[in-house]
Formats: structure tokens, sequence, C-alpha cells
């Protein structure tokens, strides 16, 4: 069984990631959008610039490295795989 990849683009609400994963979603890729929510851009503007993204299949996480406790997605540095969440310990716990 072979799976297609998945392409990673960061600041997917706004500017160039925002065109960004409007076009590979029109491509046929397959996104995982990550952005920030913060005061310094309307969260509200945000939310409404996924509008279409998620219609067309956006997979998106909400990721504030900044703030451990409020990041749903980590990358490891070590090998670069996705993580869900940080474990009791705040150490990075594998989602697959």
């Amino acid at each position: 069984m072979t799976t297609s990849p998945v392409v990673l683009v960061t600041g997917c609400s706004t500017g160039i990631g925002r065109a960004s994963a409007e076009a590979l979603l029109a491509r046929g890729d397959d996104v995982l959008g990550v952005d920030s929510f913060t005061e310094y851009y309307s969260p509200t503007r945000k939310q409404a610039n996924l509008t279409d993204a998620l219609a067309a299949g956006l997979d998106f996480r909400r990721v504030d490295l900044a703030d451990a406790g409020h990041t749903s997605l980590y990358i490891d540095p070590a090998d670069g795989k996705l993580l869900l969440k940080l474990d009791d310990s705040r150490r990075a716990f594998r989602w697959l």
C-alpha cells in the first residue's frame, strides 16, 4: 500500500501560505496547513480565510510554538516527524 505525501504549509491562513495551500489543494495534493492565531492578525479574519481551503480538504492544525500548552502539533527536530501532543512529562508523544 502506498500513501501520498502530505505537503506541510505554514502560515496557511494568510498571504503566500494561503495561496500556496489553495494552489496545492487545487492541484490535488494532500495538504496539512498550520497557523497560529494571535491578536497580531485578526483570528476571526484568519478563520474566515480558511473556509474555502477547509472545504477543499485542507487538514488544518492551529499551532503556536511559543505556547506548548496550546499547541496541537509538534515537529520532532531529530527526524522531522509530526507529533500530536506532549505527554504528561512534557515530552513529545508520538501520534503514529
